[in-house]
């Protein structure tokens, strides 16, 4: 299936060096997610739990909005001659999001592994609100 994939056009320091680069980003995310879920206040489980989620569906939304022009910067060390842009462009919808995560979309490893990080998110998020609820 991912035969195909521009990740195997790459050079194995390409491979790896994009796989370091993803792995970086999504800790971050990660990380992030865990500073905002620890700034909450103390909700009961039916409200903890949406709100949780919410929030990582918005760290999700926004990394798949804005994390191609991290790849493309990084494309730009690693191939000559490539163009400076932007290549953000406009947000991805509540469909595209959704598509995501219930594997819709194009089928390349980058949509899936997109795919794979939300479903994480969102299990966290999960995970984190029910650890609160029991510790009352």
């Amino acid at each position: 299936m991912y035969a195909r994939d521009t990740f195997f056009q790459l050079s194995s320091a390409g491979q790896i060096g994009l796989a370091i680069l993803s792995l970086m980003l999504a800790l971050f995310m990660i990380w992030l997610a865990f500073k905002v879920f620890r700034q909450l206040p103390r909700f009961n489980f039916l409200v903890n739990l949406p709100l949780r989620l919410i929030i990582a569906l918005t760290l999700l939304w926004a990394f798949i909005w804005l994390s191609p022009q991290i790849y493309y910067a990084y494309y730009l060390i690693i191939f000559n001659g490539l163009p400076w842009q932007i290549v953000v462009s406009l947000p991805p919808t509540i469909t595209d999001l959704s598509n995501l995560l219930f594997f819709q979309g194009p089928k390349t490893l980058s949509q899936h592994s997109k795919a794979v990080f939300g479903w994480g998110l969102i299990l966290y998020g999960t995970i984190t609100a029910t650890k609160q609820h029991y510790r009352r």
